[in-house]
């Protein structure tokens, strides 16, 4: 096929493309709330964690995010070696994995509003951590066939687009309506932290895991 620099630069032009798209977004947005006392980092930060511990929603949904990223980032430290080399599946049947995951995603973008209404943020945020969960489980009951393997790898894929996508818009919509605006930034940037941050320490716990025999 192109082979991979190929594949890598058209991975580029599609950041640069972004890139353009969202410059010609012309939606004014609104200007921030200064606070009364000069802002301080480490005081903005623990005011953040302040608030999502004494708060009986914000707190679980920390919970959940320190899950999935603890334990995604364990699953997928291991995931890629574990479907090329345990199962047998190869590049071309690799990308087209992901491509469906792909497809997912805009599923999920599409349905996210509807589920929401029907259910709830709160259900439907439940709803997509239990389809994450399955999707994951999927992995390490694929095998027989290749060509087998791989229709349950991708199936896996495009389900979890469809979660993942419902999981991210419930649980921002619920952690934005139970915050205060003067204090969005320093929670979110509260959970971001706890998101990401965690994700080495996952990664690594996986990486160990994944190379005991």
């Amino acid at each position: 096929m192109l082979g991979a620099p190929v594949a890598l630069i058209v991975d580029a032009v599609t950041f640069v493309m972004s890139a353009v798209a969202i410059r010609t977004i012309r939606t004014p947005e609104p200007g921030s709330v200064p606070s009364t006392e000069e802002s301080q980092f480490i005081g903005d930060a623990m005011e953040g964690l302040k608030l999502i511990v004494r708060s009986e929603v914000l707190l679980p949904i920390a919970g959940v995010v320190v899950g999935l990223s603890v334990f995604n980032a364990m699953f997928e430290s291991v995931w890629l070696l574990y479907v090329s080399q345990s199962l047998g599946i190869g590049p071309l049947a690799f990308g087209t994995t992901f491509s469906v995951s792909i497809v997912g995603f805009l599923a999920g973008a599409f349905v996210s509003a509807r589920v929401i209404r029907w259910a709830g943020a709160g259900r439907a945020l439940v709803f997509g951590v239990v389809v994450l969960g399955l999707t994951d489980m999927a992995t390490p009951l694929a095998g027989g066939p290749v060509i087998a393997a791989t229709l349950v790898s991708t199936t896996a894929m495009f389900f979890f687009g469809i979660g993942a996508t419902v999981y991210s818009v419930s649980h921002v919509s619920l952690r934005q309506v139970y915050t205060p605006l003067r204090l969005q930034g320093r929670m979110h940037g509260a959970m971001n932290t706890l998101e990401v941050g965690l994700v080495p320490i996952g990664a690594l716990i996986g990486g160990v895991m994944g190379t005991r025999p």
